[in-house]
């Protein structure tokens, strides 16, 4: 994603002060603003399931630099505590209660067997390759103990 926002330059203003306090504040201000955006994305039925397309690339092999990595890990640190991915029934859950149901354990993109309690699988509203994105910050695919667990339940 893109940001605009009024930062202090060096001398040269080819860069931006990374040692400036109103840097490091804006920083704090991006993050915070990014999850308000994102808790403003579930909220609209026409937009829940997009939200995760403007995720920032949190991959280790790009460039940032300390200043903008610390903004990602802000950014990373705050979605860990927040319940905004959306069960199929709209439940809201935390990335660490959720899973991503493999190919192998999917019939026609539905989950083979029922979710249980407490429920772990993701709306198949979202775009797989967007879910991707999340393995970065602690997405998991459904365990083969969690699929068993699902067999053992009768419904």
């Amino acid at each position: 994603f893109l940001i605009h926002a009024d930062f202090v330059t060096e001398a040269s203003r080819q860069d931006i002060d990374t040692t400036s306090q109103r840097n490091l504040d804006l920083l704090n201000g991006i993050a915070d603003t990014f999850i308000v955006a994102i808790e403003h994305f579930v909220n609209d039925s026409q937009l829940k399931y997009s939200c995760l397309k403007y995720f920032p690339e949190f991959k280790d092999s790009f460039p940032w630099g300390s200043f903008w990595s610390a903004m990602i890990e802000k950014i990373n640190e705050k979605l860990q505590s927040k319940a905004f991915l959306l069960g199929e029934n709209d439940s809201r859950r935390r990335i660490s209660e959720s899973r991503i149901c493999e190919d192998n354990f999917l019939s026609k993109g539905v989950p083979l067997l029922a979710d249980i309690s407490p429920e772990c699988y993701l709306s198949s509203g979202y775009d797989r390759e967007d879910l991707q994105k999340l393995g970065y910050i602690g997405l998991r695919s459904i365990t083969v103990n969690e699929v068993i667990a699902r067999a053992k339940t009768k419904r």
